[in-house]
């Protein structure tokens, strides 16, 4: 009997043990991906800053565009049509370079955000997890405490005082056939 106690509180405890190793895991995977989260955050920041200056210079370069584009004095010399058409095609190669990066920036962008959402689940999904671990290691707790009221109600020993009686190479099977051995003799009398 103390024996299947013992085990049983052993298993217990090996559980317990277990339990608390997982949800350590699980902690630190958190801490992990809470960094990971916070690295993409400034990583997004970064982007939309690279992109709102390359808003701006394309705004800038439409307006300088707009400004040669509407050009009308007929009195100007070759000399300043050759500056303007230099700087017009200077502004339109810087227009297509600018609205490059700032596709790339978007897609990278979306990219990042993308895997904000997986981390943000995988969190919450470890969350999860850490919440049903510390369910079950409650459990384990309350089945040490009943057990050890058991053994306290029915033999009015506490689990210090019930080792002093624990046999090394107790045999469960020959121990129970024992019990209800004396259970009947105790009921015949």
């Amino acid at each position: 009997m103390f024996d299947d106690l013992r085990t049983k509180r052993d298993k217990y405890s090996d559980e317990l043990t277990g339990e608390k190793i997982k949800i350590a895991g699980v902690e630190s995977e958190i801490v992990t991906i809470k960094a990971g989260i916070s690295r993409l955050e400034i990583a997004i920041s970064t982007n939309n800053v690279v992109i709102d200056e390359c808003l701006r210079s394309i705004e800038q370069n439409n307006i300088d565009l707009s400004k040669l584009n509407n050009l009308t004095d007929v009195s100007t010399t070759s000399a300043n049509t050759r500056e303007y058409e230099e700087r017009l095609r200077k502004a339109k190669e810087q227009l297509v370079k600018l609205d490059t990066i700032k596709i790339d920036n978007q897609t990278s962008l979306k990219q990042l955000e993308e895997d904000r959402m997986n981390l943000s689940t995988e969190v919450s999904r470890l969350q999860d997890r850490k919440y049903q671990q510390e369910l079950s290691l409650t459990k384990i707790d309350t089945d040490i405490e009943q057990m050890q009221e058991r053994v306290w109600t029915e033999y009015e020993l506490t689990y210090s005082t019930a080792l002093e009686y624990k046999q090394e190479f107790f045999d469960l099977k020959q121990g129970l056939q024992t019990i209800a051995k004396m259970k009947k003799e105790i009921a015949s009398l």
